[in-house]
C-alpha cells in the first residue's frame, strides 16, 4: 500500500476528488499511488495541501506511520453502529499513540457541542479495568450488545454511564470499555 494512497484515504478522498483538487486526472493520481510515475516535488506541492500534510512529508514519509480503521459511526443516542462489511477507510493515528486503535465517525449533531458532525473518535482497543476508566470518555460495550459513547462515573460501588445530553444509565453490565484517545476534527 502506498503512503500517498494512505493519506488520500485518511483525508476521505477518492482518486477523482484528489485529482480535481490538484488539477490533474484520476489516472495520474493512480499512477503516482502505484509508483508508476515518480512523485516529484512539483507533484508533492500540488497534492500535499489537500491531504493535510506537507510536500516534504509526502515525499519522505515517517517510518512509524500507523493507520487505524474506521469501523463504524456514532449517532443519536450516542450509540455506535459497526460497519465492518464494507471496505474500511483508514485514518492516520496521531503521534504518541502506541496501542492498537480504531475509529468511529460522528454522524449528525445530536452530540453537539461535545462532538460535531464528521468528528472522528479514535479509541483504544485494549481492554482495561473499568475502575481505571472512571471519569474518561469511552466506547462502551454492554452485555446486551449495545455500544455507546459515554463517560464512566463511579457512584458507590456502581459504575454508571453519563453523557451531557441524556440522563445517566444505571443498572447495566459493561462488557468492555475502550478509552477515547483522540478527536480528529476538520
Amino acid at each position: 500500500m502506498s503512503y500517498l494512497r494512505d493519506l488520500r484515504k485518511a483525508a476521505g478522498l477518492h482518486q477523482a476528488e484528489l485529482a480535481d483538487l490538484a488539477g490533474t486526472s484520476q489516472a495520474q493520481i493512480g499512477r503516482l499511488e502505484k509508483g508508476e510515475r515518480k512523485l516529484t516535488i512539483e507533484w508533492a506541492e500540488r497534492i500535499a495541501p489537500h491531504l493535510n500534510t506537507t510536500a516534504r512529508n509526502l515525499m519522505f514519509p515517517p517510518d512509524q506511520t500507523q493507520l487505524a480503521p474506521v469501523v463504524g459511526f456514532v449517532g443519536a443516542g450516542m450509540e455506535v453502529f459497526w460497519e465492518r462489511d464494507s471496505e474500511p477507510e483508514f485514518v492516520i493515528v496521531p503521534p504518541g499513540i502506541t496501542v492498537p486503535v480504531e475509529v468511529v465517525t460522528v454522524r449528525g449533531d445530536s452530540m453537539y457541542p461535545i462532538y460535531r458532525n464528521g468528528d472522528r473518535l479514535i479509541f483504544e482497543t485494549v481492554a482495561r479495568k473499568l475502575e481505571d476508566l472512571v471519569g474518561k470518555e469511552c466506547v462502551v460495550e454492554l452485555t446486551d450488545g449495545r455500544k455507546l459513547v459515554k463517560t464512566l462515573r463511579q457512584v458507590g460501588s456502581e459504575i454508571i454511564l453519563e453523557s451531557w445530553n441524556s440522563p445517566p444509565i444505571t443498572n447495566v453490565v459493561i462488557r468492555v470499555a475502550y478509552p477515547i484517545r483522540w478527536i480528529e476534527r476538520f
